[in-house]
């Protein structure tokens, strides 16, 4: 059920602005050209309801809720501390990424993120802060940088300002590093550097080359396959020194990289 707010050309009066439940409705919801009152609720005991209240007014307007008990009925309104619809745990290249949604919050304090091998014992792996009060939804996000190779079971802990908290559920993710440690030779190098990997998950990787101050030298695509795979650079143009080699994937996250002396 809906209704407009006070002073909408069309809709003057009190009546206008007046939304809810009553005994002389008929429809179960309605539109503009309703009278702003949808059939009241038979409720039974224990059950528990949940009523959510959107105050979506362009004129900033405040509103009274107001209840009509019957039948020795009792009403207990609790504003739940961290309401959260939305949890999951993604693979990615050399990370896995955790994220989560919250639609209401009160009193919050922080988020505590928990991995665990086995989905038994957990570990702390990172906090993140929280809002503290709101009442729309809030998206969050925290990068897992040390991954387990499989399983990976991650839930949160919501912690209150007075320490309380609350355990969400678990949710599972399989992550499989791209690529084992790479491996530079000859090293000192002087007209070329070869890189050796062992390449797990086929598909887009770059190959970058950086000097001591952390300027880039080269960037370099490769479509590589699953494998051993030795790659070739040439360095018969760089400078006495030593250089850094990294591999990213696709996503732009490094899996690996290794340092080289050029003579």
């Amino acid at each position: 059920t809906w209704a407009y707010p006070p002073s909408v050309p069309g809709y003057p009066g009190a009546t206008a602005f007046r939304t809810g439940m009553s005994a002389s409705a008929w429809q179960t919801s309605q539109g503009s050209n309703s009278n702003g009152y949808v059939l009241p609720m038979n409720v039974t005991a224990g059950d528990i309801y949940i009523m959510y209240i959107d105050n979506f007014d362009i004129t900033g307007q405040s509103f009274n809720l107001d209840w009509h008990l019957s039948n020795g009925a009792s009403l207990d309104c609790t504003i739940l501390p961290v309401e959260l619809v939305h949890f999951e745990a993604s693979a990615l290249t050399s990370v896995v990424e955790v994220r989560w949604t919250t639609q209401t919050e009160k009193n919050s304090d922080h988020f505590v993120v928990e991995r665990s091998t086995d989905g038994a014992d957990y570990q702390r792996i990172g906090t993140v802060p929280a809002a503290g009060h709101s009442l729309g939804n809030i998206d969050y996000r925290f990068v897992d940088h040390s991954p387990f190779n499989g399983p990976n079971y991650y839930r949160l802990r919501s912690v209150d300002d007075d320490g309380s908290y609350d355990l969400t559920e678990t949710v599972t993710v399989v992550f499989r590093p791209a690529m084992s440690n790479l491996s530079l030779f000859p090293n000192p190098a002087q007209e070329r550097i070869n890189i050796a990997i062992e390449v797990f998950t086929e598909g887009s990787y770059s190959v970058a080359l950086t000097d001591a101050s952390g300027r880039r030298l080269q960037l370099r695509n490769h479509e590589l396959a699953a494998g051993h795979v030795r790659l070739t650079m040439n360095t018969s143009e760089l400078a006495e020194g030593t250089y850094l080699i990294q591999i990213m994937g696709g996503d732009g996250q490094s899996i690996s990289h290794a340092r080289f002396v050029r003579h």
